[in-house]
């Protein structure tokens, strides 16, 4: 298990992620998960649990699956996540 300060960023995924709700219409999707992910943490930590948990509100938010274009960049996310907090 990594320690919060040596696992891999998963900024660019994430802005990916924003980038392509977006594409798809998914506008208030994109900013609720931009300001949750990106935006000011007090830990690392703190941080990947939010990850986490928008990842679980973005799932849940539709009553369709997310475009594979989009899971993808969300499961390489959720990887690094779970890298460092297993139970994310």
């Amino acid at each position: 298990m990594n320690s919060p300060e040596t696992f891999d960023d998963p900024s660019p995924a994430l802005r990916e992620v924003v980038a392509l709700l977006q594409q798809s219409g998914r506008f208030e999707a994109a900013a609720e998960f931009e300001k949750t992910c990106l935006g000011a943490h007090i830990s690392g930590r703190e941080w990947l649990m939010d990850i986490a948990v928008a990842i679980r509100r973005l799932r849940s938010s539709s009553d369709k699956a997310l475009p594979r274009e989009i899971e993808i960049p969300l499961r390489r996310v959720l990887k690094a996540v779970r890298e460092v907090v297993p139970y994310a």
